[in-house]
């Protein structure tokens, strides 16, 4: 045996995967300095409760954003949202200061990248195959934007890569899986699907009893930190609320008359239920499927490429992603339009990425050396050329809906410790450091009904398209305006 051959190979992989990290890092680390960290809603919600937790109040919302609940108080235990994502942000400034929130997403999606690289190597022995999963995993069209803001897909990306990995090791490791999930349960709520396909698989792996046991136990001892803090502080041992199922369009969930049960939702008929679920179903596959495989040349390859790793993760892969899809399609509609299945895709875009590898090697099998090179070139170009665009436009979109409460910042030094109600307290929160609670334009509840529940004394209207236009709250005078946003004052008794 040539040993000598063996070492070179291996140090080949080794500097293969050490580049395919340093390009990770340099391209996200330049794109990281065009990019507000806080700029979407869910970026500035994880940087807010990381805040929280930094002044020692714990896991505490000091806004309302939805009415799922009936809050007494605008500060109240968090009971939507999962811990996961804080956690590792409060580690990361704990350690790091600011600035390592967003260095972790970069360590992390970096290191993946290089992980990419070796696993396909591993499977293909093809240099090529490689590079090209690493780096289509570097350059992610659209996520490059959201895995440069404090949004937890490089955390869900990361535990994605793990679970299915987890899968095809030898049985002395079957305990990695469930424990994965367990963490995915953590992450983001809809782990919980992740949490029940690690179990069944277990079922269906072992056949047996004492496996079966094992896995539920992992996946419960996982999470029961957070379902112990739950039953203390909430009085329940899960945080999930069934009103958001029962949606009859997104903004329900801003509506404090908002039921949420069976009869309503029914009441729409089975016809507006039906088109729902059909644009559901049509935005499930845009976002879990069409938008992470833009690559679009590679779907025949996908195919073939999934044939080769069918019998270690292939399967199961093709099986959760579809999965889903039909749970974001069918049962969350609307939260699968506006972002859940943007933030569930992340789990899957490691997999997408290795089979971009795999099925480059069935087309050099099939066509050429050079054949399969040029058209892994232009795949990488129109991949660099998407990822740079979705960090610059989606940045300076988002820059254009926060310029206004950013240009109004400095108004608010004078009302330190008020509460305001406004379309975004997120972002009011952020900006401004006030605390409040949201208004929505589709609710029957006038701004000062809300403001006088909450005793709020600055109620900030919104006047672009998709809010409803402005008429002076009663009791409240006008203090500032703006070409977008108009400010009140309660008025002195």
């Amino acid at each position: 045996m040539n040993f000598e051959h063996i070492r070179d190979s291996r140090t080949r992989v080794v500097f293969g995967a050490l580049a395919i990290v340093i390009v990770s890092a340099v391209f996200l680390f330049w794109g990281s300095e065009k990019i507000d960290p806080q700029s979407t809603f869910d970026s500035a919600f994880y940087h807010l409760m990381v805040d929280q937790i930094e002044k020692g109040e714990g896991f505490t919302e000091p806004i309302i954003w939805n009415f799922l609940n009936d809050y007494k108080t605008i500060d109240h235990p968090m009971d939507y949202w999962m811990p996961g994502g804080i956690i590792m942000y409060a580690l990361a400034r704990k350690t790091f200061g600011i600035q390592g929130e967003i260095a972790l997403n970069i360590a992390i999606w970096s290191f993946l990248a290089g992980l990419i690289f070796y696993r396909v190597f591993l499977l293909t022995n093809c240099f090529l195959s490689s590079f090209f999963a690493g780096l289509t995993f570097v350059f992610s069209g659209r996520n490059a934007f959201f895995l440069l803001t404090t949004d937890n897909i490089a955390f869900y990306a990361a535990l994605g890569f793990l679970f299915f990995a987890s899968i095809v090791r030898e049985d002395r490791f079957f305990w990695l899986n469930p424990v994965i999930a367990g963490l995915a349960v953590l992450t983001r709520i809809e782990g919980i699907l992740i949490a029940v396909f690690s179990l069944v698989y277990s079922g269906w792996r072992f056949r047996r009893v004492r496996p079966i046991i094992l896995t539920v136990l992992l996946i419960v001892l996982t999470v029961l930190p957070w379902v112990i803090r739950n039953q203390i502080i909430l009085g329940k041992p899960w945080t999930s609320n069934s009103r958001a199922l029962m949606l009859t369009d997104y903004s329900d969930l801003f509506c404090p008359e908002f039921s949420g049960n069976l009869e309503t939702f029914l009441a729409q008929g089975w016809q507006k239920i039906t088109l729902q679920r059909v644009r559901g179903l049509w935005l499930a596959l845009l976002n879990l499927i069409a938008i992470p495989g833009v690559f679009i040349v590679f779907y025949p390859y996908w195919r073939r490429a999934l044939v080769t790793v069918w019998k270690r993760e292939g399967m199961l892969f093709v099986l959760l992603l579809w999965i889903f899809v039909l749970f974001c399609g069918l049962i969350i509609p609307f939260q699968c339009e506006k972002g859940t299945a943007l933030h569930i895709s992340a789990f899957f875009i490691p997999g997408f990425s290795m089979l971009n590898g795999l099925g480059l090697l069935v087309l050099k099998t099939l066509k050429s050396n050079r054949s399969a090179f040029f058209i892994a070139f232009i795949v990488l170009i129109w991949q660099m050329f998407l990822s740079c665009n979705s960090i610059v436009n989606i940045s300076r979109f988002q820059n254009g809906i926060n310029a206004p409460y950013r240009e109004l910042k400095s108004l608010f030094t004078n009302f330190k410790d008020e509460k305001v109600v406004s379309n975004d307290p997120i972002r009011v929160l952020h900006e401004t450091g006030l605390k409040g609670v949201m208004w929505s334009a589709k609710t029957v509840f006038r701004p000062e009904k809300i403001a006088e529940t909450y005793d709020c004394c600055l109620i900030i209207q919104d006047s672009r398209p998709g809010y409803r236009p402005n008429s002076e709250p009663l009791g409240f005078e006008k203090i500032a305006s703006h070409s977008d946003l108009v400010v009140w004052k309660k008025k002195d008794n």
